[in-house]
């Protein structure tokens, strides 16, 4: 585990523990608990098969699209609605054309 401002960090393959995240004291005593990596198929039924494995990158929208994660690989990337479950439509889509 690594500590940065705001609290405490878990590591690749960890969670923070319960007390730990956002607010809390930097230096406060903090266990991540283990994670084993999960099927990206099996939890996220609603992505395109070619999103299934080997994403590049991932994050969440903010503001105005809050609620909808964003996962890119290779040239393309998809946006995803987490009420539905789902891809939403109209992608994938390159990334080219709205990113760079």
């Amino acid at each position: 585990m690594r500590l940065g401002v705001g609290g405490p960090f878990a590591q690749p393959g960890e969670r923070p523990g319960p007390g730990c995240g956002p607010g809390v004291a930097e230096g406060v005593a903090c266990r991540p608990q283990r994670v084993d990596p999960k099927s990206i198929a099996a939890n996220w039924p609603g992505l395109p098969a070619g999103f299934t494995s080997g994403i590049d990158a991932a994050f969440n929208g903010q503001k105005r699209f809050a609620g909808k994660p964003y996962f890119s690989k290779g040239d393309q990337y998809v946006r995803y609605d987490w009420a539905n479950d789902k891809t939403d439509p109209g992608y994938p889509q390159p990334i080219i054309f709205n990113w760079l």
